[in-house]
């Protein structure tokens, strides 16, 4: 039985939850998988930590996908602290402005609670960015079922898969976002951050174009015929599309979107869906001070409703066994002496 330390005085965390909780941490998801977070425990707190020089991306300059990383790490901590009857308080420092490297304290009160059924999905969860299948009508009243409120689960018509597509033409047509794109794909070696071949399901023929716009990132642009034509086909194999509804106003926001949407992405887990965010085609991407895909039709237009979509999903029954990505090891994540940019070709 899992068990936490109390006295009157003070509440020891034992070594079972901390390896638990790291063990945990590992797997959130993070953009391109560049894991900008550390993690120390210290007085019996958990320290988390955020590298903005790793984290740093063309489409992602106010840090948006860390804050939404960041509502995944929450969620985590808090399934993990129900096993023990333990309650975070997060004490955070200025994620407000998303600078600081220290993000968040948090401590612990011990607290009779029920034990969440989602830990035993935390480590099966990958991002699936192969080809789907179309679930069966069963599975999706399921899934249905299994939504919190602002969800919801919507079949995507074949005209509207082509403006979804679209959503990222012109990151491909900007030379300093292509080159940052691709400088997170490991090209030979496989490393414990960034992506790779394998796991982005790139055909070995289709893997030329893209080490060639690689070297020479200008040319991102006559690849995009290329990457249109793949994303349709994914989008098309599964036909289905989670969305969450949400205002984007703030950094609270996107905190809050990463919270509720690592909860149901552990859900469609459980179910045997899986899923693939769909973020540059949920609205218009916003590089630097501009936003570079302002002609483009942000995906609650695509799909007819006036509620701003906070973040979206494609989903479906994978093909092909889904493939993680490579991780940090725990002795990676827990040293602040590994706060450097990843080693990356």
């Amino acid at each position: 039985m899992l068990q936490t330390k109390i006295n009157s005085k003070k509440l020891t965390l034992n070594k079972e939850l901390k390896n638990l909780l790291i063990e945990s941490l590992i797997e959130i998801p993070t953009a391109d998988n560049v894991q900008p977070f550390r993690y120390d425990f210290k007085d019996e707190s958990l320290y988390i930590y955020h590298n903005k020089k790793i984290a740093k991306h063309k489409l992602n300059p106010d840090q948006k996908s860390s804050l939404i990383s960041y509502g995944c790490i929450k969620t985590c901590i808090n399934i993990v602290s129900s096993h023990f009857d333990l309650l975070p308080i997060f004490d955070e420092y200025n994620t407000e402005d998303a600078e600081d490297t220290l993000w968040a304290i948090v401590s612990f009160e011990f607290r009779k609670r029920q034990k969440d059924e989602l830990l035993s999905e935390i480590p099966k969860r990958v991002t699936n960015r192969g080809l789907y299948q179309i679930p069966t009508q069963i599975k999706i009243n399921s899934a249905r079922e299994s939504l919190d409120k602002d969800f919801d689960l919507i079949y995507i018509e074949e005209n509207q898969i082509d403006s979804i597509a679209n959503n990222d033409q012109l990151v491909w047509k900007d030379t300093e976002t292509v080159k940052d794109l691709l400088s997170k794909i490991n090209l030979v070696f496989r490393k414990t951050s960034g992506l790779n071949f394998e796991n982005l399901y790139v055909k070995t023929l289709d893997r030329i174009p893209l080490i060639i716009v690689k070297r020479f990132p200008f040319l991102g642009k006559i690849v995009w015929p290329l990457v249109k034509y793949k994303m349709k086909k994914t989008i098309q194999s599964s036909s289905y599309v989670l969305v969450y509804y949400s205002k984007t106003e703030n950094n609270t926001d996107y905190i809050k979107t990463g919270e509720k949407c690592y909860r149901q992405w552990l859900r469609m887990t459980q179910l045997g869906l899986a899923m693939q965010p769909l973020t540059s085609s949920t609205y218009a991407i916003k590089v630097d001070d501009t936003h570079l895909s302002m002609n483009n039709t942000p995906l609650h237009k695509v799909i007819g409703t006036d509620r701003e979509v906070a973040w979206a999903f494609r989903v479906g029954i994978p093909l092909k066994r889904s493939l993680k990505s490579n991780r940090l090891t725990k002795s990676e994540v827990t040293s602040l002496d590994s706060f450097s940019l990843p080693d990356l070709e």
